[in-house]
């Protein structure tokens, strides 16, 4: 009999071809830190792959204070268990995911004043969609940072398919 974690890798090959630690990046690669972070245009929606281990930095310019950045991610495939980050214009925090697993209950997300974050459910239990929404109280650059957290049992790391849209309201 073949330990678990053999079994889970096997699994992993047969189901997608290739383990899951193997699975490539998106095209929009590297983006992992805000001197790389892919800038995004209201309005018109990405497909990228959150990796385990590997963030996904995103920004947006904001021209005026006193509306709304909103920051919505689509379930397009694979695990669904990501962590959010928004900080800006600044260095400061506005919205920050601290649970390290998926599924397990943790202390409730560090929120700015106003900030809110809402899941759209479907059949399952993952959330098809997120959508944050910044209250924009000052000009300038906005950063989203995704990553794919993983499960307390996971042998191999994971990774999410989602199309994210940013828009100004």
């Amino acid at each position: 009999m073949l330990p678990p974690r053999l079994l889970l890798l096997a699994a992993t090959i047969l189901l997608t071809g290739c383990p899951r630690s193997a699975r490539p990046d998106d095209a929009l690669e590297p983006n992992d830190d805000p001197a790389q972070a892919t800038p995004l245009t209201p309005g018109q929606p990405v497909e990228a792959r959150a990796n385990q281990g590997n963030p996904d930095v995103f920004a947006v310019e904001v021209p005026a204070a006193g509306g709304t950045l909103v920051f919505l991610a689509e379930d397009r495939g694979l695990e669904n268990c990501p962590a959010f980050t928004v900080t800006g214009p600044g260095p400061q925090a506005l919205f920050e995911d601290v649970h390290s697993f998926c599924n397990r209950v943790a202390e409730e997300p560090r929120k700015a004043p106003g900030v809110e974050l809402h899941m759209r459910f479907g059949a399952g239990s993952d959330a098809e969609a997120y959508e944050l929404r910044i209250p924009t109280t000052q000009p300038g650059r906005y950063l989203l940072t995704i990553l794919e957290q993983g499960r307390v049992d996971n042998a191999a790391p994971f990774s999410w398919d989602y199309r994210l849209t940013a828009r100004l309201e």
